[in-house]
């Protein structure tokens, strides 16, 4: 996002401010979670929600 924002700036001042390919030139980006390791790359598995199974009803006390 802050790319696109840099960008806008250039293409407003009809001039090169901002080195667009400089932005994120960190090692590791912030917003990047955990790398990725070899045991959940390619295994072609996928995440699939499973259904929740209701609590039985207690019957009334009486």
């Amino acid at each position: 996002m802050m790319t696109a924002m840099l960008c806008v700036e250039n293409i407003l001042a009809d001039t090169k401010l901002y080195d667009l390919w400089q932005v994120n030139a960190d090692a590791e980006y912030h917003e990047a979670g955990p790398a990725a390791t070899e045991e959940t790359i390619g295994t072609g598995l996928r995440l699939v929600p499973t259904r929740v199974v209701a609590a039985p009803e207690l019957a009334p006390e009486g």
